[in-house]
């Protein structure tokens, strides 16, 4: 792979990860004082209207993705007239998906919420939630065309500058509005406007960076149209799948158990999806990337990019979810307060699940780039039948943790076989591929996270009723020990090459 390929999928890379990283430390940051004004009931409603609305998504075929895919390859041969009509038949659709989505998610409200076991003092605030959430939807869902556009172009830098934007203006907005009394609904108005003003944003940057798109409803493509729906309907399927295994313990303790658990569980889910976003920003530029190989037919190149990309992440992978798991009680104690065991629980299991999940991504992505998804499809398929399967027997016998031990068995199954299947279809053996890209940050990991835990543990901090500061200063002190010898153990192997030094040294120089 050369130099050329990856200092552009780095110089990506290293906006996405500023964009994610600054948004998750807002998110940490905002949720307590949240929860402090709207409580812990309310807030499991917030929760809920976010997994509703996921599910609208599934309407719209999944050609966003495609979309993505097919503005790089197009912008590549220098095809403008081509761009021109996927933007404008993408917009089209979403205009009318999203008017199709506000209809229908306001007729039905009430037997939509019916579902959930929510108390009739909050029922109001649940179909104000729920209205809101669907308009701020399908603005998303518009703009996002024109978000397209900046990750086809490759322009990370861009769109990663918006979100910093948009966030302090959801700030604000946020402490305003509890400040000011107006309580959950001035939350929910917020993320509204805040919405609104991200969707102008974003569509005038569109045509700024690409002075070649013109905007005309009528100059639409149904040839377009019909290959980001054949394309898009496996997205949407492995999406459905995706949607379904993140979002089905929430469903099922907000159905069978109170909506005051749903919080407990959301703010462990939270810290552990939270970082595999983050981690999956490492690997988000490779689409691009992957489809301008694939219209070169350079299947070397390919593999490389497959194995070098797995490597990187793994040894930011282990790591992170290694020192989670075993910081995980202090870390609740600094962020939330005393109370909240069930949510360390949950990020302790998700976790140890992610360390395998997560490497999925890499491929996943890949296979976007290069339009083959068929082995996506099938792994998460088989995660999600696995989860219904395991996870509602589980949940009625053994609570608030059965459901939560259905989906991490479901997520270890499938995101195995979708690993070994998209090794063999890349023709990459699995024993030197293993070798290569995870024996080292996974012994690493294992010797920094007993280290960490057994000064801890020895010290009694697990067990110390401290101040919040303090136990942030913990946090901290540990990922420095943690990290201290996760890096010593790494260097003295021969982990990283001279190419890997090599991508190294640009990083520094893009950062300097």
């Amino acid at each position: 792979m050369q130099l050329s390929i990856t200092k552009n999928i780095v110089r990506n890379t290293v906006f996405n990860i500023i964009g994610h990283f600054w948004g998750i430390i807002v998110g940490f940051l905002l949720i307590p004082y949240i929860i402090h004004y709207i409580g812990v009931q309310k807030f499991g409603i917030w929760a809920i209207v976010g997994v509703i609305t996921g599910y609208f998504s599934l309407l719209d075929l999944g050609i966003g993705t495609p979309i993505v895919k097919y503005i790089a390859e197009f912008y590549t041969k220098r095809e403008d007239l081509k761009i021109n009509k996927l933007v404008n038949s993408g917009l089209v659709f979403y205009l009318g998906l999203s008017l199709f989505i506000i209809v229908i998610g306001f007729s039905f409200i009430q037997y939509i919420l019916g579902f959930f076991n929510i108390s009739p003092e909050l029922e109001g605030d649940a179909i104000f939630a729920l209205k809101i959430g669907l308009i701020s939807f399908a603005i998303i869902n518009i703009s996002s065309v024109y978000r397209a556009i900046q990750v086809g172009l490759q322009r990370m830098d861009v769109s990663n500058k918006i979100d910093i934007v948009i966030s302090g203006l959801n700030i604000i907005g946020t402490i305003s509005f509890l400040e000011l009394g107006y309580g959950f609904r001035g939350l929910m108005v917020n993320i509204a406007l805040v919405t609104t003003v991200a969707g102008i944003v974003n569509l005038i940057i569109g045509y700024k960076i690409y002075p070649a798109l013109n905007f005309n409803p009528f100059a639409i493509d149904k040839t377009i149209i019909k290959k980001l729906i054949s394309f898009g309907t496996k997205l949407r399927v492995i999406n459905i799948a995706c949607l379904i295994n993140d979002s089905l313990d929430k469903l099922l303790i907000g159905h069978f158990l109170l909506m005051g658990l749903v919080t407990f569980y959301e703010l462990g889910q939270r810290v552990v999806y939270k970082a595999r976003t983050f981690l999956a920003m490492f690997t988000s530029a490779v689409i691009p990337v992957a489809s301008e190989l694939d219209a070169l037919q350079d299947e070397r190149r390919l593999q490389e990019l497959y194995i070098r990309g797995l490597k990187y992440l793994n040894f930011l992978l282990f790591p992170i979810m290694g020192f989670i798991f075993v910081i995980a009680p202090v870390f609740m104690l600094a962020w939330m307060g005393l109370g909240y065991t069930l949510s360390t629980r949950v990020i302790q299991i998700l976790a140890v699940v992610m360390l395998l999940n997560i490497q999925t991504v890499m491929g996943y992505h890949i296979g976007i780039g290069i339009g083959k998804v068929e082995i996506q499809v099938k792994a998460y398929l088989l995660a999600m039948g696995l989860n219904f399967l395991f996870s509602i027997p589980l949940i009625i016998k053994y609570g608030f943790f059965g459901t939560v031990i259905g989906t991490a068995i479901a997520l270890f199954i499938g995101s195995l076989l979708f690993i070994i299947r998209f090794n063999n279809f890349l023709k990459i053996p699995f024993n030197g591929f293993i070798k290569r890209t995870t024996i080292v940050p996974l012994i690493a990991t294992l010797v920094s996270g007993i280290i960490t835990y057994a000064l801890l543990y020895i010290l009694g901090l697990y067990s110390l009723s401290l101040s919040r500061l303090t136990n942030l200063c913990i946090c901290g002190v540990s990922g420095l020990i943690f990290l201290g010898i996760y890096t010593l153990i790494v260097l003295k192997s021969n982990f990283l090459d001279d190419y890997d030094k090599a991508i190294l040294k640009n990083l520094y120089k893009l950062a300097a």
